[in-house]
């Protein structure tokens, strides 16, 4: 069976994808009361393999880790009450798949994030009494540089095995 260049380039572009890696990012290492400041300030933590992430406050209220009940027992997290917002900036490369672990959330809550002003900018808010965010969850796609390189060296062995 031959495989086209195009099908071989195709096939590879979707196990990159697929092969995205994926990052955690909790804040168990925070010390408890770490505050979290006010735009344009932020706290800055580095994910090791991908780079910074920047969390700020988004509407000037007071915003900091504490420690909430969890599922698996006390988790560490930054604390919300209804209107406030936690603004979320992904200084690496673009992520993909961003979900955020939430603690606390009663019936009736509402945690919600989007991405409303660019692909790295994420702002979460709280529509309730008292939530947490406790996690980042997100992965990265593979720069276009190695899916080229990738490409390539797929071509060169296609190349090779008809001459």
């Amino acid at each position: 069976m031959k495989i086209t260049t195009l099908g071989a380039s195709a096939l590879m572009f979707v196990a990159a994808m697929a092969n995205a890696p994926a990052f955690t990012l909790d804040f168990a290492s925070l010390a408890l009361g770490t505050n979290v400041p006010n735009l344009p300030s932020s706290l800055v933590l580095n994910v090791p393999g991908y780079g910074n992430i920047a969390f700020s406050s988004g509407n000037s209220s007071h915003l900091e880790i504490v420690s909430m009940s969890g599922s698996s027992g006390p988790t560490k997290s930054i604390n919300m009450n209804g209107g406030e917002t936690l603004v979320v900036n992904f200084q690496g490369a673009t992520p993909i798949n961003v979900n955020f672990g939430y603690e606390e959330v009663d019936s009736g809550e509402v945690m919600t994030s989007l991405a409303p002003f660019s692909p790295t900018q994420y702002v979460v808010s709280m529509n309730g009494n008292n939530a947490g965010v406790s996690a980042v969850n997100f992965q990265v796609v593979p720069e276009p540089s190695a899916i080229l390189l990738g490409g390539i060296g797929s071509l060169l062995l296609f190349r090779r095995r008809r001459a």
